[in-house]
C-alpha cells in the first residue's frame, strides 16, 4: 500500500539532499582545515585525518542509499546527524513532518531535534564504546531504525518490506 503523499516527498527529498550534502561536507571540511592548521605533529594530523575520512563517509550526509524505501530511514540519519534539522523540512507533507519528529522522540528521547545543538564544526573525537566498534554501534543504530519504521508502516497497514515499485534506481522514473 501505497501512502498518498510519498511521492511528493520523494520528489522533494530527491532535490534537496544534494544541497544538504553539500552544507554538511562543507562544514566537515572546515573542521578538518581548522584540526590540520592547528597544533600538533603533522603524522597525528594525517591519521586524525584518515580515521575521521573513514567514519564521516558513512553518514547519509555524505552518501544516500537512494530507494523510496528507505527514505525515510535516510531522513532520521540526517536528523540524527545533525545535517538537517525538523525545520529543515518544510515544504515535505505534515505527515512525513509528524512521523519524523515521532520517530526522532522514540528513538532519541534525550536529544530535541529542533534545537541546533552544539556547533559541529569539529567532528566528534569521542569513540564509541569500548566493548563496541563504530561500525557496530552505527548497524545496531539503522536495525533499530528500520525496525521501527516497520512498525509503524505495519500501524499504517503498508508493507514494511516494499517492493520493486519503491525501488529508483536514479536513471528514470515512471510518469
Amino acid at each position: 500500500m501505497s501512502l498518498p503523499f510519498i511521492e511528493a516527498d520523494w520528489r522533494l527529498f530527491r532535490k534537496r539532499l544534494p544541497d544538504w550534502q553539500e552544507a554538511y561536507m562543507e562544514r566537515l571540511v572546515r573542521a578538518y582545515i581548522a584540526k590540520l592548521t592547528g597544533p600538533g605533529k603533522a603524522s597525528e594530523k594525517f591519521w586524525w585525518l584518515e580515521k575521521r575520512i573513514r567514519q564521516d563517509r558513512r553518514n547519509t550526509g555524505v552518501v544516500a542509499e537512494m530507494r523510496r524505501s528507505v527514505m525515510e530511514t535516510n531522513i532520521i540519519s540526517l536528523l540524527r546527524e545533525k545535517v538537517i534539522t525538523l525545520d529543515d523540512l518544510e515544504g515535505f507533507s505534515p505527515e512525513l513532518r509528524e512521523r519524523m519528529a515521532r520517530m526522532m522522540s522514540w528513538l532519541y528521547p534525550e536529544d530535541d531535534p529542533d534545537e541546533d545543538g552544539p556547533e559541529q564544526d569539529e567532528p566528534e573525537e569521542d569513540g564509541p564504546d569500548e566493548d563496541e566498534s563504530d561500525e557496530d554501534a552505527w548497524s545496531n543504530n539503522i536495525r533499530r531504525i528500520e525496525d521501527l519504521l516497520n512498525q509503524l508502516l505495519e500501524a499504517c497497514g503498508a508493507d514494511p518490506g516494499g517492493s520493486e515499485e519503491d525501488r529508483s534506481d536514479g536513471v528514470s522514473e515512471e510518469e
